[in-house]
């Protein structure tokens, strides 16, 4: 098959339009036995602290608001900001993670962090109208938390959540459109339509593909590797990642992961 470029959706821990930074997308080749296209199975970003947008804020969003990590409160004491990034996008026909078996393998490097950086997830299907996100209440939590060094830089001009329904936020990254023009700051819609309790425990962070349902983890290591996993009964159509920090970021600051799919024989 043709190499297929991908794309690519994350979220930090600001919420906010998002068009500046510098990003990479790469492509490489994906062959399946179904009826789906070829799809990019695999790229790479590189964010700075321009691309946080969102913020100060003390919750992400949700129905009602959700805490930012696993097992803390519902408001937290302290302030984030955030940026959202597409993750493993495919071109034509959704995220084969949600499609078929597997799971989306992030590895990350962040350099000169300051502060905490907590990832969090979305999952979005335009046609249902609906949005998943990971559970933060109880089992099975789960959530990556990267703790660095106290010192910050200077706060941002920052862009508040919207209070509007649906939520309207713009990716970070490089996107690439259906038609393989290449974008950034691509808005997507969070339409949150049920209650507090819709799509709460769909998503998960795990350190093992194995283990679906994940765990929280806490590390200081500034490099590594975490699988985003989907144990929901719905296709899941744009995968997108949140990336939230408690302090501002200095200019040196860089973050870069590349995401795969992983598939899972069954």
């Amino acid at each position: 098959m043709g190499p297929v470029q991908k794309r690519i959706l994350i979220t930090l821990s600001i919420f906010g339009i998002i068009i500046a930074g510098f990003a990479i997308a790469e492509s490489s080749f994906a062959t399946y036995e179904s009826d789906l296209p070829d799809v990019v199975t695999s790229s790479k970003q590189n964010l700075t602290a321009d691309d946080f947008t969102y913020g100060p804020v003390n919750y992400r969003p949700g129905y009602l608001p959700i805490p930012i990590y696993a097992e803390s409160g519902l408001y937290d004491a302290e302030d984030w900001i955030v940026l959202f990034a597409v993750v493993n996008e495919t071109p034509v026909n959704g995220n084969p993670f949600f499609v078929r078996p597997g799971s989306v393998k992030i590895d990350y490097i962040f350099e000169n962090l300051t502060g905490t950086a907590v990832f969090q997830v979305y999952g979005l299907r335009y046609d249902s109208g609906q949005t998943w996100t990971t559970h933060q209440f109880h089992s099975p939590a789960s959530g990556y938390r990267v703790i660095a060094s106290p010192q910050s830089g200077i706060l941002p001009t920052l862009t508040d959540y919207s209070e509007e329904l649906p939520m309207i936020i713009s990716a970070a990254n490089l996107y690439y459109s259906p038609d393989g023009d290449m974008e950034i700051g691509v808005p997507f819609a969070f339409p949150f339509p049920k209650d507090e309790l819709n799509g709460l425990s769909a998503l998960h962070f795990t350190l093992d593909p194995d283990m679906p349902r994940g765990q929280v983890t806490t590390t200081s290591e500034l490099n590594g590797t975490f699988y985003i996993t989907h144990t929901g009964g719905d296709t899941v159509r744009r995968l997108i990642l949140m990336l939230a920090v408690n302090s501002p970021q200095t200019d040196d600051f860089l973050f870069t992961f590349t995401s795969s799919f992983v598939p899972r024989e069954v």
